[in-house]
């Protein structure tokens, strides 16, 4: 630049920060074609030396040493040698960006296949819908399977269930309702671990099943059918006893003036002061917390039991409700004191449940039992990889670019480098 005035180079002498703008880019879809080249001796066309002074040229098809052809096949390279579905165009991160749109981001198939269109590949949704079942039957199936086998090891988990409509269930109508169960390990648990598993109901026998030979602590609502678990010890929720009161609070507000004076909003304070020194004790470690909660919460406890038998409440009436749901559980609610690890709710579960739930408000309902299995194992990889710290979309890439190159033959060595915690997976997918 010159001088406007007299004509001389300007000399810069500092710069003016004007804007920052953040630009869009666009996904594109390239297809990759991967040929294998053939090559061909012309050296042993010729036969050898023993060939050059034979008299046996009629019986030439029976020598040893015949002429004839050597071909080679390259090698095809270690990157492409493994594909993730074999007589299929689908690549790691085309089925990773399926799954990841689906699971994470509640985007139906059927929406998805325009997406993909635009980006220029035209894709049905029964093809999509392929690629979910392969995958899980191929590779996330025996993941989950492993991650099952860490998660009973832990000493707390948390129990849930909701429901899932599935349409083309044996013996079942398709408006009817079957169950999405959710475990998680504990807060306090070295492995943070997310499950879902599919069951045609909501009876207790499958929570049961699940946690076969578990002895630690599991957390649950005040569903009956969670009484059928005959190991382990089973600990409340107080976040649900909390919820009952606070229904029962006149205008369902403790602050406001109506609220003031009414038993309900005393029964809720019981709970508040529970979860206000829990937040106290979140520092602690599990032995001081335990020893601080019957320091100061058992008087605290034993203060609510004896309000609430003290509290005439009317028949039917949701303060009675409340105290009756909180007096029907006393023993397991009293549970945390066991054990510092022990949350006093089932929040972790339900927070954990909850992308389901906001998912299923988008796809409505899964086709087949196939179906909502492989939709539990996907949402299994990516609420655990979201427990750990990781990316969803990089963790699913990486399994797929990985699994595959087991052959089908997953050692319980391989299936730990890919756990969610582990370092290998850390490095690459946060």
């Amino acid at each position: 630049m010159s001088c406007r005035r007299c004509g001389h180079a300007l000399e810069k002498i500092g710069r003016e920060y004007i804007r920052k703008e953040c630009e869009y880019i666009p996904a594109q879809v390239k297809v990759h074609e991967y040929y294998r080249a053939t090559y061909v001796c012309r050296g042993c066309e010729d036969g050898t030396d023993e060939c050059k002074d034979c008299e046996r040229a009629d019986n030439c098809g029976k020598c040893e040493n015949r002429p004839g052809m050597l071909l080679v096949k390259a090698e095809v390279p270690e990157e492409h040698r493994y594909p993730v579905l074999k007589h299929s165009i689908a690549s790691a991160s085309t089925v990773a960006q399926m799954l990841y749109d689906k699971y994470v981001m509640a985007v139906p198939l059927y929406r998805q296949v325009q997406d993909w269109e635009r980006a220029g590949l035209k894709m049905n949704r029964a093809t999509l819908a392929n690629w979910v079942l392969s995958v899980h039957r191929d590779y996330f199936a025996p993941l989950w399977k492993h991650m099952k086998e860490e998660l009973l090891k832990s000493s707390v988990i948390h129990c849930d269930e909701t429901t899932v409509q599935v349409l083309k269930e044996p013996g079942k109508t398709p408006t009817s309702e079957s169950y999405m169960w959710a475990y998680r390990s504990g807060e306090h648990e070295a492995k943070q671990i997310v499950l879902f598993e599919y069951q045609q109901g909501r009876s207790g026998d499958y929570v049961k099943k699940f946690l076969e030979g578990y002895e630690g602590y599991f957390v649950t609502d005040g569903y009956a059918g969670y009484n059928k678990i005959t190991s382990g010890t089973r600990c409340g929720c107080w976040a649900h006893v909390r919820r009952k009161f606070l229904e029962a609070v006149p205008g369902s507000d403790p602050n406001s003036e109506q609220a003031q004076g009414s038993k309900a909003k005393e029964g809720f304070e019981f709970c508040e002061k529970l979860f206000m020194l829990e937040r106290e004790f979140a520092s602690l470690s599990p032995e001081e917390r335990q020893a601080e909660r019957k320091k100061q919460r058992r008087p605290v406890l034993e203060a609510f039991w004896t309000w609430c038998s003290s509290v005439d409440a009317l028949r039917n009436s949701p303060l009675s409700k409340a105290i009756g749901y909180a007096t029907g559980q006393k023993q397991i609610l009293g549970s945390f004191l066991l054990n510092g690890r022990i949350p006093i709710s089932n929040n972790p579960d339900e927070n954990a449940i909850r992308p389901f739930v906001m998912g299923r408000k988008n796809w409505l309902f899964c086709n087949t039992p196939n179906g909502a299995a492989a939709s539990a194992a996907v949402y299994s990889i990516v609420e655990t990889a979201k427990a750990n710290g990781l990316a969803p979309y990089k963790y699913l890439k990486y399994l797929l670019e990985q699994m595959p190159r087991a052959g089908g033959r997953y050692s319980c060595d391989f299936l730990d480098m890919l756990v969610p915690w582990g370092p290998q997976v850390q490095m690459f997918c946060r």
